[in-house]
């Protein structure tokens, strides 16, 4: 561990001296990474001459990208939503990117307003007119590396962030030095230039990452890298998308899309395929970890996502609706079996130990003689969160509670809330949990709490609770029955239903007798089946 006195930057007032500093600092340090954020913030606020503060970025900048992505490194294998641990791991690298993005910003501000620009080329190699471009590059280099970042660690890149990098690139391509070589030894992809830190993480953007298993991730972070060169891009405003016969074009936030030109990738990787999945060896040694089907389908959702067939996307935009969900089957049934249960042994009738089972169940279950049906248990049990978008069966939900636990392909309900809802009002929807992004503000935001995105897809239909009982359970067990434009269905807790048994469902007060046909789905610790209920 460092001491105190290594991390005071007062002392480093020219290159010479950051040399020095950066030299006495231990390389195994917990806090090496913020201690050379504060070089960085120093060096910017610093009365320096421009060539001098941009040599002095450039020694920190070397170790700065050495840290930081050692520390994103360990939040690919994360789970979001994040602990406490990794989200201030996390703001450590945003934070530390952020200062280097900012600092060469302003630098290469400096260096456009200046009346006379020194001739003395900074870094070695370039010739002075690059000079001038090289603070931009950098910048857009930083920034590009927290936005990849974010997606490889399962962050929400808000939507001002894609603006930020898009105004960049519009700077970078008017100084017409979007594709000269640049010197860098640190650089994204090969060969140098700037356009690889502009389309690597739209590249990355473009296939989604969540719920990907490590080796699937690490081969696309690889591949965009490598290819980021050869990919085309245009950023348009406006509110619909544009035509694009030659790669993807999706939203990036409110009014701001981005068209890419991938098709040098479909040639890639159909050279790749033939490669890799010429036998089961090719394979592994390819791509170590994935077995050859897994690889084949990877490879087939890459030519998708970088295809022009690859449109749309969905963004939080507008203002955010107030609903209640709630995570996991229901349980009404279950704890008024317990309940009565513990009733005729005698027992105390508050039971401890699940989350379900608060006082506002058990209010629901019955107290001096009221007795609820299980819908409003349901919604006493449900959580508030807010719903940030929705689109074609798609919603986009902020959630801040921790618990219980939320994983990809779990099942969810939800009510829209809120004394101004028209649709969807005084009935639950079902949904499954496809993604799961963690929220953690960006440095300088006024608003700092974290939180996590729900990304869901809803089911058709109307989702009510009921009790389900069949030849192999001795007390009713919960599900829902869903019915949409006639037809029925129930989602029931995994290895509860079996294809070809008859149920006796109860709504309510109501028994009625139902087939179960066949099974049409299913994900984390549910099966969802098509019904067909007996004539009365």
């Amino acid at each position: 561990m460092a001491s105190g006195a290594a991390f005071e930057t007062g002392g480093v007032d020219g290159p010479a001296a950051c040399h020095k500093w950066l030299g006495r600092m231990p390389q195994e340090s917990g806090e090496r990474l913020k201690a050379v954020t504060a070089l960085v913030g120093r060096i910017a606020e610093g009365n320096f001459a421009i060539d001098v503060t941009v040599e002095m970025l450039e020694l920190a900048r070397a170790s700065l990208l050495v840290d930081a992505d050692r520390h994103a490194c360990r939040l690919r294998t994360a789970t979001a939503p994040f602990g406490p641990d990794n989200i201030a791991r996390w703001r450590e690298v945003a934070t530390a990117l952020d200062r280097l993005h900012r600092a060469y910003r302003t630098a290469y501000t400096r260096m456009v307003e200046a009346g006379e620009l020194d001739t003395r080329s900074v870094i070695p190699g370039a010739s002075n007119a690059i000079r001038e471009v090289m603070p931009l590059a950098r910048s857009l280099d930083a920034l590009s590396r927290r936005l990849a970042f974010a997606l490889l660690a399962h962050v929400e890149v808000e939507p001002v962030d894609w603006f930020d990098l898009s105004d960049l690139a519009r700077h970078m391509r008017q100084t017409t030095f979007l594709d000269e070589p640049l010197v860098d030894p640190m650089a994204i992809a090969r060969p140098v230039n700037a356009r690889a830190a502009i389309t690597y993480p739209l590249l990355l953007q473009a296939v989604g990452l969540d719920g990907r298993p490590a080796a699937q991730a690490s081969l696309i972070d690889r591949l965009a890298r490598r290819w980021a060169t050869r990919v085309g891009y245009r950023f348009d405003t406006g509110l619909a998308l544009a035509g694009n016969p030659h790669g993807p074009t999706f939203w990036l936030g409110p009014r701001l899309s981005v068209r890419l030109d991938t098709h040098h990738l479909q040639k890639k990787l159909a050279e790749r395929r033939d490669g890799w999945l010429a036998n089961a060896r090719s394979a592994g040694r390819g791509v170590p970890g994935m077995d050859r089907a897994a690889l084949a389908g990877l490879l087939d959702e890459l030519m998708f996502a970088w295809s022009a067939r690859n449109r749309g996307g969905i963004v939080a935009a507008g203002r955010p609706a107030p609903i209640r969900l709630r995570v996991g089957m229901p349980t009404f049934h279950r704890s008024r079996a317990e309940l009565a249960a513990a009733g005729d042994r005698g027992e105390a009738s508050y039971a401890y130990g699940r989350w379900e089972q608060n006082t506002i169940l058990r209010m629901a279950l019955g107290k001096d003689g009221e007795r609820v049906d299980a819908t409003a248990a349901l919604a006493g049990e449900s959580e508030k969160a807010w719903r940030v978008a929705r689109d074609d069966g798609i919603w986009l939900v902020d959630r801040q509670a921790m618990t219980p636990h939320v994983r990809r392909g779990e099942l969810v309900s939800l009510c829209v809330d809120g004394p101004d809802v028209q649709e969807d009002a005084d009935r639950f929807l079902l949904a499954r949990v496809e993604s799961v992004r963690q929220i953690v503000p960006a440095p300088g935001r006024k608003d700092q709490r974290t939180g996590h995105r729900l990304r869901l897809s809803v089911m058709t239909g109307r989702a009510q609770p009921v009790g389900i009982r069949g030849p192999r359970h001795a007390e009713h067990v919960d599900a829902f029955l869903m019915e949409s434009a006639g037809q029925s269905a129930l989602v029931a807790a995994s290895d509860t239903v079996v294809v070809g048994e008859g149920l006796s469902i109860r709504c309510g007060a109501n028994d009625r007798r139902a087939m179960v046909v066949e099974s049409l789905d299913r994900g984390r610790g549910h099966e969802r089946f098509s019904l067909r209920f007996e004539r009365r």
